[in-house]
């Protein structure tokens, strides 16, 4: 991503190149327990853009990186605006009730 305004949050700021952009299809969150303590684990899978090639990434985190992702998701949806927040309620809700317990 080139940010040319230096301003991240700014709408339209961001210049970015998906030419080997990961479309995400699959996503996967877990605890896990490490030799330091517990740990969460977030699994992130796509297809690569413009192939038919895979990506597969699995991130490990604190309580801290947890909330690091969801405060960017849910101020980029505040920023989207009203019809986006409508959207992103309606999906959220889908998902949690499909989740199992």
């Amino acid at each position: 991503m080139t940010d040319p305004t230096d301003d991240p949050y700014a709408r339209n700021s961001v210049v970015v190149d998906l030419t080997n952009a990961v479309l995400l299809d699959y996503s996967s969150a877990c605890q896990i327990h490490t030799t330091a303590g517990d740990a969460y684990a977030l699994e992130l899978q796509g297809r690569i853009n413009h192939t038919d090639d895979r990506a597969n990434a699995l991130f490990v985190m604190d309580t801290d990186g947890i909330a690091a992702i969801i405060s960017e998701l849910l101020g980029l949806q505040a920023r989207a605006g009203d019809a986006a927040a409508a959207e992103l309620i309606r999906d959220l809700k889908v998902r949690l009730h499909d989740m199992p317990t």
